[in-house]
């Protein structure tokens, strides 16, 4: 059966398929539906092809991502350990408040002040513990003495040094080093 047979027999059955090589296997419509698997081949190809596509994409942009971390410096923390100096840590001993007086009319009447003295040495502590009553007195006569002759409100320095002097003076061999004044309130 040669083309011209072919084209006959198209003619004179409308609905039969005749095979023409140069159709390329497409019914009458053109979209190539008659071919044994033609449609779904090309839509698994191009599934195919986007599948690969996107992994290929993911795979690049985690492969810039791992790149652009490894590129950030690193932060290097130094290992700091702390070394212990031979020192002792210092001792503390509070005081309730002190309330001293003006001896002026004026507008202030009393100080509050509340204090702790601070030592390097056990014996002093065990000392200042032992004598507390007697430290407390000598502290409060001398700052009302230097209080009565003031006629403001003395400096917070000065009454430092006025605690110091008092405290090492009531104990026997001294060594009271520091005085922290937790409160200093003219009322």
């Amino acid at each position: 059966m040669d083309s011209s047979d072919r084209a006959h027999a198209s003619r004179q059955h409308p609905g039969s398929r005749a095979h023409d090589p140069k159709e390329g296997a497409k019914d009458e419509n053109g979209s190539g539906r008659n071919r044994p698997g033609g449609g779904r081949l090309r839509g698994r190809k191009k599934r195919l092809l986007m599948g690969f596509t996107v992994c290929v994409l993911l795979l690049a942009g985690g492969a810039a991502l791992m790149l652009k971390k490894s590129k950030e410096p690193k932060r290097v923390v130094p290992e700091v350990t702390a070394i212990r100096v031979g020192m002792p840590e210092p001792m503390m001993v509070p005081f309730e408040a002190f309330i001293i007086p003006f001896h002026r009319e004026g507008l202030f009447t009393v100080i509050t002040l509340k204090i702790s003295l601070c030592t390097w040495r056990a014996e002093v502590k065990n000392t200042l513990r032992a004598k507390k009553a007697l430290v407390r007195a000598s502290i409060y006569d001398l700052l009302a003495r230097e209080f009565a002759h003031s006629l403001g409100v003395p400096p917070l320095d000065a009454v430092k040094t006025l605690i110091l002097k008092g405290a090492n003076a009531a104990l026997p061999q001294g060594g009271v080093e520091e005085v922290f004044v937790t409160e200093f309130l003219p009322i």
